[in-house]
């Protein structure tokens, strides 16, 4: 017979509590979306009462579709992701203690405001499975202010993600000795925020 104990909570046979899987995939990024319609709403409704103006009706259409168009070109330039990316193929530790490697696609994406980090593992082959077959993460991180990449790798170090990501989060958090590319990426986004805005 078999106790339950304080701690055997989610447990099965007392392997480790597992909660099941909280993977979503990115489809589209919903601030860029949440922007877009808010550009959009007004031309539609500025498109629908068009043949009402008698008056400058070709001047009028131009002036507005062009102030639409530069808001919606600069609040978009802003918070879209991907002012310099990159992706690499990556053969990785994937976790602490373990000798399994990682086959994966490692991709980063920096924003004026924000980091976006992608691992997605590749199938070695279709009879091998891994037990790292599958793995998709997806993690963003803000630039709020001078010390926002110390606090995101504490918060990704008690998150448990994986190397790789890590990895990245370090690169960009250190600022001393030379190793400056995550305060010179914060500055700059901060810098041409200033000037769109």
């Amino acid at each position: 017979m078999q106790r339950i104990g304080w701690f055997d909570a989610f447990r099965e046979n007392g392997d480790p509590t597992w909660f099941g899987d909280n993977r979503t995939p990115v489809i589209f990024d919903l601030q860029i979306v949440i922007l877009t319609s808010i550009f959009i709403t007004p031309l539609l409704a500025f498109l629908i009462i068009l043949p009402g103006v008698r008056h400058y009706r070709i001047a009028s259409t131009i002036a507005f579709i062009l102030s639409i168009t530069v808001g919606a070109i600069v609040l978009i330039s802003i918070h879209h992701p991907s002012w310099h990316e990159g992706s690499i193929r990556i053969c990785s530790s994937y976790r602490a203690f373990t000798t399994d490697k990682l086959d994966a696609i490692l991709g980063v994406r920096m924003g004026l405001k924000h980091l976006n980090v992608t691992l997605t593992s590749v199938p070695i082959s279709e009879k091998k499975h891994n037990s790292l077959d599958g793995l998709k993460y997806n993690e963003r991180f803000e630039f709020l202010n001078v010390f926002s990449m110390e606090m995101e790798l504490a918060k990704s170090l008690r998150k448990g993600l994986p190397y790789p990501i890590l990895k990245i989060i370090e690169y960009l958090s250190v600022d001393r000795a030379g190793f400056v590319w995550g305060r010179q990426y914060r500055l700059t986004g901060h810098y041409t925020i200033y000037l769109l805005w």
